[in-house]
């Protein structure tokens, strides 16, 4: 019965590794398009809808976990030891910890973004708004850049079954 799961789990590991890559482009890709922007409205819908994104691939993070274990377990040939698998494992909790710090920073700066919205409106309407002020904003991009280049390196080391 295993054997027949196998090639189906092993679609769905690829398929949420290849969804979290890609929604961590696309998040960096907005994150740095929306500060280059003096709207702080649109800074504020931009982590707002990242923070959204962020919630769901922790469930697709629980996925990849899930499916790595039956994998590694439920398959004869894979074992935990194997150094390319004890890698991306450790690459993978890495990644979950840099992705969970940049979930705390975009928090932290959306409460930023949302006090100054307030004040800009309750005080000065008709003034042009200030430039947002971000939080541990080198943190962000770094861990950004880190979970980017730690994916690409855990799917080179499944494709060619060693470690780089």
């Amino acid at each position: 019965m295993f054997a027949l799961l196998s090639p189906v789990i092993r679609s769905i590991h690829l398929l949420f590794i290849a969804i979290f890559l890609g929604l961590q482009i696309a998040s960096y890709y907005y994150v740095i398009t929306s500060q280059r922007s003096d709207s702080l409205l649109l800074q504020r819908y931009t982590l707002s809808l990242i923070l959204f994104l962020d919630w769901i691939l922790l469930i697709i993070i629980a996925g990849i976990y899930l499916t790595c274990a039956y994998l590694v377990y439920h398959i004869a040939t894979l074992f935990y030891a194997t150094p390319w698998i004890h890698t991306a494992c450790v690459a993978l909790t890495i990644v979950v910890l840099c992705f969970c710090a940049n979930m705390f920073i975009q928090y932290k700066n959306l409460k930023i973004l949302r006090y100054q919205l307030e004040l800009s409106e309750s005080v000065q309407p008709l003034q042009p708004m200030a430039k947002a002020q971000r939080k541990y904003n080198k943190m962000m991009h770094i861990n950004y850049i880190l979970i980017i280049f730690l994916l690409i390196l855990i799917i080179h080391d499944a494709v060619t079954r060693s470690t780089f």
